[in-house]
């Protein structure tokens, strides 16, 4: 399934990097971030794009599954630029609850409260 990556910082980084995700079948076929900076760039085989041309992007490749390693504040829009992009499907790493329609599936990963639930018994 192809997937698109919103958010090209360091974890996003190394999403574009890992091959687990290649090894269940998804694969990173559009990366996008709001740094002029990081446009252009190619990371691990795939160019990171502007994040204003992501909807556009998105509905031309029929993406329907994303992943946002965005800052909390930012999770909220992207997540509503995703969903008006048609994508049904949102792994976030913005530790947050997202107000999504019934038909998104949005899973949130807080990797310090994952942490913190990991070790609160070691």
């Amino acid at each position: 399934m192809n997937v698109a990556l919103v958010g090209v910082g360091n974890l996003g980084r190394a999403l574009l990097g890992f091959p687990g995700l290649e090894d269940e079948g998804f694969n990173i076929v559009a990366a996008f971030d709001a740094d002029k900076r990081k446009i252009g760039q190619k990371i691990h085989g795939v160019t990171v794009e502007d994040a204003s041309r992501m909807k556009q992007r998105i509905k031309a490749e029929d993406i329907r599954a994303a992943i946002m390693a965005v800052p909390t504040s930012e999770a909220p829009a992207v997540a509503q630029r995703l969903a008006e992009a048609s994508v049904k499907a949102i792994l976030s790493f913005a530790p947050c609850q997202l107000d999504m329609p019934e038909d998104i599936k949005v899973s949130c990963v807080d990797i310090a409260s994952e942490m913190a639930r990991l070790v609160c018994c070691v």
